[in-house]
């Protein structure tokens, strides 16, 4: 469980923003960090599910898939929540957005943190897919929707 003291005084939101390297897990993350911003007393948990391959961890980065051990997944997943962070006009301190790197399914493992955590939101991207694709793949936002023991934000790219 999350504690600390924060301005007002009361425990903190505790926010879960699972993120991979997609436009849609981009903007989860992206939302999550305009929440920390514009809430002081928001702990932010980017989070990211890496798939096992042995001792080691697989990315799925925009420049092609690397295989790492965690050490240093954790840095390149670091450094890119980092920079997206610093992008921000008043972005929360580093102090409040805690990257969490996790292996296995994406769904089991989003919903098992935020229970771990006590979270009071987890956010997630969806790439909006529609028929059979949707059938065939799976839905990883679905799925954490259904079994989230908290509220869940799906975030979608704005289309009219």
């Amino acid at each position: 469980m999350v504690q600390g003291s924060h301005a007002t005084g009361r425990p903190p939101h505790v926010a879960v923003a699972a993120f991979d390297f997609s436009p849609a897990g981009r903007l989860a993350l992206e939302e999550g960090l305009a929440i920390a911003e514009r809430s002081p007393d928001t702990e932010l948990y980017p989070t990211h599910v890496a798939t096992p391959y042995g001792p080691l961890l697989r990315l799925e980065l925009p420049d092609g898939t690397v295989t790492l051990d965690a050490h240093r997944a954790e840095a390149r997943l670091t450094s890119h929540v980092e920079e997206l962070r610093r992008s921000l006009e008043h972005p929360p301190s580093a102090e409040r957005v805690h990257l969490r790197l996790r292996a296995g399914a994406p769904a089991e493992e989003i919903v098992l943190l935020a229970s771990e955590l006590s979270a009071d939101l987890v956010l997630v991207g969806t790439h909006a897919r529609h028929g059979m694709r949707h059938l065939f793949l799976g839905s990883v936002s679905e799925a954490v929707v259904r079994r989230c023991c908290c509220p869940v934000l799906v975030v979608r790219p704005k289309s009219y």
